[in-house]
């Protein structure tokens, strides 16, 4: 190698190749005109803005980043293969199961969005009643289908056709 262009790596903090390049390695003139408008470009400030490392990294850098992204991967197709197998469970259940098998996957679709939300920490809880699984009103534990359960709330009342609550102050909006 060129005791110039080793110059150059050293420079920018490269690795110094150990071998000598092949026999057939073709020398190529650089695409960018260094004395134009190019002259004085520096991709430093591009590579920070994405949020990569200035300096060129090492084999091993690339080797542990390369893993890593493999690793992460296999998690991810496992993961969605889990929940394949899952889905397929239920579908199966849903068409082939006995009525009790159904009952038990509609109570534990509450005890399944209690977790979710709980896991995701929104503050959004719940319905109180067992097999609901929508948000609750505001200052209340009910949501507004079930937010006559609540003795304490005065703000809705049940419409005597639809049997659906609306607030106090207005029509029912399902029978209008």
């Amino acid at each position: 190698m060129k005791p110039s262009a080793i110059a150059i790596l050293e420079e920018r903090g490269c690795e110094i190749p150990k071998e000598a390049p092949p026999s057939e390695a073709v020398n190529t003139k650089n695409p960018v005109n260094t004395d134009g408008p190019m002259k004085n470009f520096n991709s430093i400030h591009i590579v920070q803005a994405c949020n990569e490392q200035s300096n060129p990294q090492s084999k091993e850098d690339k080797y542990i980043h390369l893993r890593q992204y493999y690793v992460n991967q296999v998690k991810g197709e496992t993961r969605k293969q889990i929940l394949d197998k899952k889905a397929d469970e239920i579908r199966k259940i849903l068409l082939k199961g006995s009525p009790e098998q159904i009952e038990q996957l509609y109570l534990n679709r509450h005890k399944w969005r209690q977790a979710i939300h709980e896991f995701r920490n929104d503050d959004k809880p719940i319905c109180k009643v067992e097999n609901c699984i929508n948000v609750v009103v505001p200052g209340c534990e009910y949501c507004i289908n079930h937010i006559n359960l609540d003795p304490n709330q005065k703000l809705f009342v049940i419409c005597e056709k639809c049997h659906r609550p609306h607030p106090v102050c207005s029509e029912c909006f399902t029978c209008k």
